[in-house]
């Protein structure tokens, strides 16, 4: 697939033509989210995320959302920790029409109060609901244990005390941060209109420049995170920081110890010994950081048996053989990017982040290339089970004194 860069008036765009699409997909992302906010303005990026889709100068809500749901499949957006995104498929006569939506969502958004306060109910509830599923509180108060004091620890939709102080100056200050220049960067795929980055310029106009504040982080030093709950298991989320590491790497050591049913992890726990119904591991990365996790769920008097056996599987990885899980690496790329709006995606975010081209056949011949001793720096950091911090969320008198194995 052959992708064109184009940058104008400081926004990036990545282009992946197909003159046999029927249709024209659009990504507009910012570098922008939730790490680069304080404690007083947590969640913001995320409120904003919905305001926009409120209404504009010019078109009511019901006209957005009518518009891209006649015209294509809807348009959506969605926060992290990095970025805030927007994204829609449409039919391609239609480019200019949803060029003048968007623009108005972002130039003129109305911010009228009766929907701030509707929205803030909107987001609560969205965040009770989060709180109230068990294995995402053990994933989140991970966040806390691991970067305690930096604002990676930050729920992306934030507290509920912030979300109730969210005004109208706040949102017309964060909506200028996020769609600033030099932070935003668009992807199209399909059947591009042969203008289209000049109207793109032309209809949607950015703000100032801003430099997204950057927190250093704290000396890190393993902890645990014990929540009670009602609920009849425990959720278990452990989890270290790798600040100086090599993503292609990573991914294989991941695939190794815990992603998929032929991982270590799933293999030994769940199909040998029948401890756990879902155990994996995960890495999330970030641009100066990647958290690298393990998650389980059990029944109480089972979790200190998970634990040694995670314990023991950790402690024999080093030894363990990586040809499979490095060819599972490969494939996993490679269909993943045989999809056109996956890999238009990763390139884009590449793009935006590093300003480099994502080469998707050097990532994969470098995989390829990959021997024991290659890997075995991530190997042995991840292996040290006494680096990791905990998170267990469940009947904490059955749990506690397991956790010491």
């Amino acid at each position: 697939m052959k992708v064109e860069f184009v940058e104008l008036e400081g926004i990036k765009f990545v282009l992946l033509p197909n003159e046999k699409a029927r249709s024209l997909y659009i990504n507009i992302t910012s570098a922008v989210g939730s790490v680069h906010e304080n404690r007083e303005t947590n969640g913001i990026t995320h409120f904003l995320e919905h305001m926009i889709f409120k209404g504009s100068a010019r078109f009511s809500y019901r006209d957005i959302n009518h518009y891209f749901e006649i015209h294509g499949n809807s348009i959506d957006a969605y926060t992290t920790k990095e970025s805030l995104t927007i994204t829609t498929t449409i039919l391609p006569d239609a480019f200019e029409g949803a060029l003048e939506i968007i623009s108005d969502m972002i130039s003129n958004p109305l911010f009228l109060e009766r929907d701030i306060e509707n929205e803030k109910r909107v987001v609560l509830q969205e965040y009770n609901e989060l709180m109230d599923t068990p294995n995402e509180v053990s994933y989140i108060n991970l966040y806390r244990a691991v970067f305690d004091g930096h604002p990676l620890a930050f729920e992306v939709l934030g507290t509920p005390e912030t979300i109730e102080s969210f005004d109208r100056d706040m949102l017309r200050r964060r909506l200028g941060e996020v769609f600033s220049r030099g932070n935003v960067a668009v992807a199209l795929y399909g059947r591009i209109p042969a203008d289209a980055v000049e109207k793109f310029v032309r209809y949607v106009r950015l703000y100032d420049e801003f430099a997204p504040p950057t927190s250093p982080y704290p000396r890190y030093r393993p902890s645990m995170e014990f929540q009670r709950d009602s609920s009849s298991g425990c959720y278990v989320s452990m989890g270290l920081p790798l600040f100086d590491y090599d993503k292609d790497k990573i991914m294989v050591v991941n695939s190794l110890l815990g992603a998929g049913m032929s991982s270590l992890l799933f293999e030994i726990i769940r199909e040998e010994k029948g401890l756990v119904y879902d155990i994996h591991s995960f890495v999330d990365a970030y641009r100066d950081v990647a958290l690298f996790g393990i998650y389980f769920a059990a029944i109480p008097d089972n979790c200190s048996r998970v634990l040694y056996e995670v314990k023991s599987i950790l402690d024999r990885l080093p030894d363990a053989d990586i040809e499979p899980a490095r060819r599972k690496v490969i494939s996993s790329l490679t269909i993943d990017w045989e999809n056109p709006i996956s890999y238009v995606s990763a390139v884009l975010w590449e793009y935006l982040t590093t300003g480099r081209v994502l080469d998707a056949s050097g990532v994969l011949e470098r995989v390829e290339s990959f021997g024991r001793d290659d890997l075995m720096d991530h190997i042995e950091r991840i292996a040290r089970f006494e680096d990791y911090s905990v998170s267990v969320v469940g009947e904490l008198e059955s749990m506690e004194w397991g956790l010491r194995v």
